[in-house]
């Protein structure tokens, strides 16, 4: 079998209907559906053997975040290629296909990305506003969506490299998933949720492994958290998205970025925390983290590092000089 689509719900009933109707109706309808349900309390799991009784169903006693239940489900699955879909994502047709296509058409292509635009929940219907093209970097190490927020208009209309793919519907080369994990773990479990798909496909590039973006490959995502949402996010997320971001340089960043980009990076890493202490004391508990887990990050660190592959020169483009690439 090719192909593995596996779900992580959590209290997704909301969500999990539609999403499960989109893939009944795919051009491609030989793949596996595995459901990690990570300790829901409501009908989402009675609603999944109602709707698509040939899905496997994985019932956790607790909530292992998407890192945990996607580990679970990569370890689980059977498919060379493997799909984490978000419940709130909802596919066209021809996606899981034209994905599968792409993520097949060059050696070395460990991530695809497709056309993310948005859904309108409260109107119940799709928009023309694009969610994601594809994860990219700025100088000062803050990681986009690309085209996130502009409204659809053809301009990422060609198939290109990126640097990564949005973890809500990405495809995984699961060659590419052995390759990059770190003891056993190819999510990395302590980031829990939000930038762990930034830190996969960075992890991704260490060891020259490529990002697709098939804009023919189209899903409609209900987004709930974006940059310009900060103050209504949870607390909970807010402090992820401190602590993941230290994670995320502490682990990656290479001796000659630090030369180039530091003043970019370490004086906006400087104004997190003063914003944290002064604005923020909930998210403090970010650097509590980091203390504690210092010699473990470290340790993940010399294990990157130790195998990559990537010229550090050619790495830096992706970081506030390019967000994609031509495919030759």
């Amino acid at each position: 079998m090719d192909l593995t689509v596996c779900i992580v719900t959590w209290n997704s009933q909301k969500f999990i209907r539609e999403c499960l109707k989109c893939l009944q109706e795919q051009t491609l309808n030989d793949f596996e559906l595995l459901i990690i349900d990570n300790a829901s309390s409501d009908r989402t799991c009675d609603i999944i053997k109602e709707e698509y009784p040939l899905a496997k169903i994985i019932k956790n006693e607790k909530n292992l975040g998407f890192c945990g239940g996607h580990n679970l489900g990569i370890s689980l699955s059977e498919g060379k290629f493997y799909m984490p879909l978000n419940p709130d994502v909802f596919v066209e047709k021809d996606f899981l296909e034209n994905m599968l296509l792409t993520i097949k058409s060059k050696k070395r292509v460990g991530m695809v990305s497709g056309k993310l635009l948005r859904f309108d929940l409260e109107k119940k219907k799709k928009t023309d506003i694009i969610d994601s093209t594809g994860v990219y970097f700025k100088k000062n190490r803050r990681s986009l969506d690309r085209g996130a927020e502009e409204v659809d208009i053809g301009q990422y209309d060609k198939k290109e490299y990126v640097f990564g793919a949005s973890g809500a519907a990405p495809l995984y080369n699961k060659q590419m998933l052995q390759d990059i994990r770190i003891n056993g773990e190819y999510f990395l479990e302590y980031f829990f949720a939000y930038r762990e798909d930034v830190d996969l496909a960075w992890r991704a590039q260490h060891r020259n492994w490529q990002c697709i973006y098939c804009p023919s490959a189209v899903a409609f995502h209900v987004r709930h958290n974006t940059p310009l949402k900060r103050n209504e996010m949870s607390e909970m997320v807010n402090m992820h998205s401190v602590k993941n971001r230290i994670l995320l340089e502490l682990q990656n960043e290479t001796r000659y970025a630090l030369f180039r980009d530091g003043i970019f990076f370490i004086t906006y890493d400087l104004m997190i925390f003063i914003a944290v202490l002064l604005k923020e004391k909930t998210s403090l508990p970010a650097f509590k983290f980091i203390i504690m887990n210092f010699k473990y990050i470290l340790q993940v660190r010399k294990q990157i590092m130790s195998r990559n592959l990537m010229d550090s020169k050619k790495m830096l483009l992706w970081f506030g000089r390019k967000k994609s690439f031509p495919i030759q």
